[in-house]
């Protein structure tokens, strides 16, 4: 993990029809129908999840916003989340037969499911490690 002078979080956007939105961490939109992306600064990932469903004008664009955010990272309030993250993680569900892809979803899904607490509605953090960076 990058050292920050903040405690970490993590970020779901939604990309409805080429709108990014904050929502909620939920592992319940890791859907067929849903493209997300988790900026996820406990493991300086991004994480990009494409459903099958998801058009091809929306899922070349959450693509395209994912390696923008990566390097410039989202703002929330006066907090960027996830600048300069030095993993992206691409996952498109049409190819979870494929054993790298498979075992990135489960990474995904699991991290997703762990116990969050929010902050300002949309900032998920682990109140264990949270607390090494407060002052």
């Amino acid at each position: 993990m990058k050292t920050l002078s903040r405690k970490p979080f993590l970020l779901m956007l939604r990309d409805d029809s080429g709108e990014l939105t904050e929502v909620k961490l939920d592992p319940a939109l890791v859907t067929s129908d849903n493209a997300l992306i988790v900026l996820d600064e406990y493991n300086d990932t991004c994480w990009v999840w494409i459903g099958k469903n998801v058009n091809m004008p929306t899922r070349m664009h959450t693509l395209r916003m994912a390696r923008s955010i990566q390097k410039s990272g989202h703002k929330v309030g006066v907090t960027t989340i996830g600048m300069a993250t030095s993993r992206l993680v691409e996952m498109m569900e049409k190819d979870s037969s494929d054993p790298e892809v498979a075992a990135n979803i489960e990474k995904f899904k699991n991290l997703l499911a762990s116990n969050w607490k929010f902050e300002d509605e949309v900032l998920a953090y682990d109140e264990a490690l949270a607390s090494h960076y407060e002052a």
